[in-house]
């Protein structure tokens, strides 16, 4: 259920931000802006699972607002360093659509490395919420 309500409110707000900057752009076409918002709202769906698979492994039972900010803080940082690490890491490894496919254009690499990343992020995201809820039902 907190999934879904994370859903609810993060991909709508990630599509405007996206498609708002994104119709910025000098010259933009229909199916880049289009490409943009979609995986753009796979991507926010992806750290959603990740952000919450995290707050369920430490979970903040504190009543003090500034712990629990704390905590949400911290899990934002820690997908923020994962998302710089793994778009830096996964290509010098030669996880990159570019390097295992020397033929594909420039956009085609883009767009694949970009899925890349985001099933990435959806496997340690499901791994994340599975080990949380058995933490959780341990503790219980």
């Amino acid at each position: 259920a907190r999934l879904v309500q994370g859903w609810l409110v993060a991909v709508p707000i990630a599509a405007a931000l996206i498609a708002v900057s994104t119709i910025l752009l000098p010259q933009i076409m229909l199916e880049s802006f289009l490409i943009n918002i979609v995986w753009g709202s796979l991507r926010t769906s992806a750290l959603v699972v990740v952000v919450l698979g995290l707050a369920i492994i430490n979970p903040i039972f504190a009543e003090e607002s500034r712990e629990r900010n704390m905590g949400v803080i911290i899990n934002l940082m820690v997908v923020l360093f994962a998302t710089i690490g793994l778009g830096i890491g996964l290509p010098r490894i030669g996880l990159s659509f570019g390097k295992m496919f020397p033929n594909i254009d420039a956009v085609t690499v883009i767009l694949y490395d970009h899925f890349l990343l985001t099933v990435v992020f959806s496997l340690v995201g499901i791994l994340l919420l599975y080990i949380g809820t058995r933490k959780l039902d341990r503790i219980e």
